[in-house]
């Protein structure tokens, strides 16, 4: 029986990967699959994390519509907060005081 260590490489090294070993495969099989889903429908992926949507893979040309989408809504709605402080400017005054 040998009582001395393995080294950095034998020692460490290998048991480095117990832990990451499975990660890594399960990180590869995840975007292969997803890959394979994607090529094969063309269609947007959702990953799901506690049955809630987490990520959403999408093609670079719908992003930059999503992108857009997502610009706008947020104009919108600095547009109404400075509706609703202008309409209530009055009101909010008072309530500094």
């Amino acid at each position: 029986m040998l009582t001395h260590s393995k080294g950095q490489v034998f020692g460490i090294g290998c048991k480095i990967f117990t832990i990451t070993g499975p990660v890594i495969l399960y990180g590869i099989l995840a975007s292969w699959g997803l890959g394979v889903v994607y090529w094969i429908g063309g269609v947007m992926a959702v990953i799901l994390k506690n049955n809630k949507p987490f990520y959403i893979v999408v093609d670079f040309k719908e992003y930059e519509e999503i992108k857009a989408i997502q610009e706008s809504r947020k104009r919108k709605i600095a547009e109404m907060t400075e509706q609703l402080v202008e309409d209530n400017k009055e009101a909010f005054l008072e309530l500094a005081k």
